[in-house]
């Protein structure tokens, strides 16, 4: 069996990325052997296998110079087993996110909690006890004692709206972690930002702040209850936080952005250069899943324009020094760049995929432990008291393995694929319709990722020699 996909730069070149070897090869001056006759392909259950029932001369070409090499992957595994992922779970857990409160003070049309959501909660007069959030950091202190460096991530709602009670667990995780380093970060809005908080952030330098900000169509999405809009709120207070305390806004305050479309980027990208005059720390797509008629269609009026601008900012990427682009591109970049050069065998490793627990604990508001905060609420896997439910996270694991066996051993994409657990089960059991959907889009996405960084290793070769220096991290 041959796992490869043929695809073009944005120079028009031909590649071929072999996902057995790992590598890609440049194809110039064989681009027209790919429309005579080409490979084959069999698409169903999220599989893409190159037929060799009738080998074509590229296939054949690929093949007799080694570009290409056969594989007998039947099956995906975990890299560790179940005791040693339990041995590892023991000890090196890197993330808590606590979930302060499900109060916030806006009504952003797109929040994941405004009820356009399925299997999601609402925006509800609910916070955690500060017991709770004890019981949490002392859990996570447990299942991190062979990690030098954690983090601790306030989530809410809006959780500046527990501001004492951030202080009161950032003192007390700083007391139980003694002489291991901890740093914090405050997901947060920016409408709370008030004197005393930066006066506090001051005097704590291992407190980060991540605020969104939309740009000029952050009023279109982000608003207060009574509908007013809240850009101008929210950057009158950072630049109260940036008059008063310089540093502060320099050195602990992060820019995350959001966009519904291709249309958006481009006038984000004119905000953080001519307004912020820093780049975001984080670009993301909303969310669409599981969302209703609304955010479904969000973004997308003249979304043949919002492609198109989409794909003028992935040329200019590659051809201009840009900050900003570098945020919404550089990192998955990086993760081609970073690939791993082993060749597979008889089986096939998941690479790309965050396992429950051990890159972030989250903790809701009443002590349930769930995957993370991006997985639907009703996922319970423990609590604070009662620690992690293991058969239910065992359980969790069998089902990703078997849905990931049941689809990936003959997709080129798998290597690079990021399906996670959070994404492999609805009311619990995966579903084959919604997975073909997120199958497709993870191929597109990564053929595309691949086409802009064979064009970056074609016209801008100091770009590759940058990703090599890069980690491929997020705030």
């Amino acid at each position: 069996m041959y796992l490869y996909k043929i695809f073009r730069s944005q120079t028009g070149t031909g590649w071929c990325y072999d996902a057995v070897t790992n590598r890609m090869a440049g194809l110039k001056g064989m681009e027209d052997m790919e429309t005579t006759k080409t490979i084959e392909t069999t698409e169903g259950k999220g599989e893409v296998k190159p037929s060799c029932t009738a080998p074509s001369v590229l296939h054949i070409y690929l093949k007799d110079h080694g570009l290409i090499k056969e594989t007998s992957v039947m099956k995906m595994e975990y890299r560790a087993g179940w005791e040693e992922y339990c041995r590892t779970l023991s000890c090196g857990a890197s993330r808590l996110t606590l979930e302060l409160t499900r109060r916030c003070n806006m009504r952003c049309s797109y929040c994941i909690y405004s009820g356009r959501y399925e299997r999601e909660r609402t925006h509800q007069d609910m916070a955690m006890p500060l017991e709770t959030a004890k019981k949490a950091v002392r859990l996570f202190a447990e299942h991190s004692t062979a990690v030098k460096a954690v983090c601790i991530s306030f989530y809410g709602g809006e959780a500046l709206l527990e501001f004492e009670k951030i202080r009161k667990i950032v003192s007390y995780a700083e007391k139980v972690f003694g002489d291991r380093a901890v740093y914090f970060h405050i997901a947060t809005n920016g409408a709370a930002l008030t004197e005393e908080v930066n006066h506090w952030l001051a005097e704590n330098r291992s407190v980060m702040v991540d605020v969104t900000v939309n740009g000029y169509s952050h009023d279109r999405y982000r608003k207060f209850p009574d509908g007013r809009g809240s850009l101008d709120i929210i950057m009158g207070n950072l630049m109260k936080l940036k008059k008063s305390f310089p540093e502060v806004y320099s050195r602990q305050v992060n820019f995350i952005c959001n966009y519904a479309g291709g249309r958006e980027l481009e006038q984000l990208r004119a905000y953080y250069e001519h307004v912020l005059s820093r780049p975001p720390a984080l670009i993301t797509g909303i969310e669409r899943e599981g969302g209703d008629e609304y955010i479904r269609c969000l973004g997308q009026g003249r979304e043949e324009s919002g492609q198109e601008i989409y794909e003028k900012l992935r040329r200019a990427y590659i051809y201009e020094e840009d900050a900003f682009l570098r945020s919404l591109f550089d990192s998955e970049m990086t993760v081609i760049h970073k690939r791993s050069p082993e060749q597979l065998t008889g089986h096939m490793e998941i690479e790309n995929c965050c396992f429950p627990f051990l890159t972030n604990i989250f903790v809701q508001a009443d002590g349930r432990l769930n995957l993370c905060e991006k997985a639907p609420y009703d996922m319970d896997m423990g609590s604070v008291d009662t620690g992690f439910d293991m058969a239910k996270t065992k359980g969790l694991m069998a089902e990703y393995l078997s849905v990931r066996n049941a689809r990936c051993p003959g997709c080129w994409a798998q290597r690079f694929c990021t399906i996670c657990f959070k994404d492999i089960t609805a009311d619990g059991s995966s579903d084959q319709g919604s997975m073909d959907e997120k199958c497709k889009l993870m191929r597109d996405r990564i053929r595309d990722n691949l086409a802009l960084y064979c064009t970056a290793a074609e016209e801008a070769p100091d770009k590759i020699k940058r990703y090599g220096r890069m980690e491929a991290a997020a705030v």
